[in-house]
């Protein structure tokens, strides 16, 4: 089982996936990057197709690598239409749906999260800082087993908002699995 969280952002997107292993839950890739704009376009729209398709390739790319298995979830980041500014909500609408047609053509019909409901699993508070995000996940994460046969543990660095953020929304989808193969299991024993 892969789960993939996608924090979507026009300026700086999070990608991270995770997976089922021996043992529990480890991270397999987690990337964020930056696009910049550039301010000799004179023509808004232009700029922000250049950055959509940066972050619909990248996050391409990230799906490609990620996507094999049958079992996979893949979860968006709700947009909640409350950012600061008319620009914001205009820049965050273009990516949600840049984001959602990008896992469309990749077969993937995606979940969609509130950004209250992870910043509430990974802190235990809906009204977090992104700084506590991060250390919230950098805290859940900071160990996982690496790809080898050898099972080495290897340091997961949540080290910016975006990343921290895509690795929240991975987070509430591993604890609905849980919670259901925990529920599952207790069905079976009363049965």
């Amino acid at each position: 089982m892969i789960v993939v969280g996608i924090d979507q952002s026009l300026a700086q997107p999070g990608f991270a996936a995770v997976e089922r292993c021996a043992g529990g839950w480890r991270v397999r890739e987690l990337v964020s990057f930056a696009t910049e704009a550039d301010s000799a376009e004179k023509n808004q729209a232009i700029d922000d197709a250049r950055r959509l398709r940066e972050v619909a390739s990248g996050l391409d790319s990230f799906l490609v690598r990620h996507l094999r298995s049958r079992e996979r979830v893949v979860v968006v980041e709700l947009l909640s239409g409350r950012a600061r500014s008319h620009r914001a909500d205009r820049s965050m609408s273009l990516v949600y749906g840049a984001v959602v047609a990008t896992l469309l053509l990749h077969g993937v019909q995606p979940q969609f999260v509130s950004a209250l409901t992870a910043k509430k699993l990974a802190t235990g508070s809906a009204t977090a800082e992104k700084s506590e995000v991060v250390a919230a996940m950098e805290k859940r994460w900071s160990w996982t087993p690496d790809a080898s046969a050898k099972g080495d543990l290897v340091r997961v660095r949540a080290e910016n908002e975006a990343k921290a953020d895509a690795l929240a929304l991975a987070t509430v989808i591993v604890a609905r699995i849980e919670a259901e193969k925990w529920a599952a299991f207790e069905r079976s024993a009363h049965a």
